[in-house]
């Protein structure tokens, strides 16, 4: 994905303190990711029961995808693996640059 991914809180989210979900519809058509600027995974808690997927998109408007969709399962999976990994680079793996 070409667009910024991002793990956060509620309280991060908006810049100040939620105390209710932030999606009241959701969006499960596939959109392709050069339409995003970013997307913050929020996890379910006690002020959500429900994980929320917000995409920011180039046009600055925001909505929210269904985190149900097989497509926003794999940018889940795709956030939570670089939270995980630190956000480090990847790693050249293209045989013809590697050397001798």
């Amino acid at each position: 994905l070409q667009a910024p991914l991002s793990f956060s809180s509620k309280a991060e989210s908006l810049g100040k303190i939620q105390l209710r979900c932030q999606c009241i519809r959701t969006h499960s058509d596939f959109i392709h990711p050069k339409f995003f600027a970013n997307i913050q995974y929020i996890p379910a808690g006690p002020l959500c029961d429900t994980p929320e997927v917000i995409a920011e998109m180039k046009q600055g408007n925001e909505i929210c995808l269904d985190p149900n969709a097989n497509w926003v399962k794999i940018i889940i999976q795709k956030i939570l693996s670089s939270k995980n990994k630190g956000d480090k680079p990847k790693e050249n793996i293209n045989p013809e640059m590697q050397g001798p």
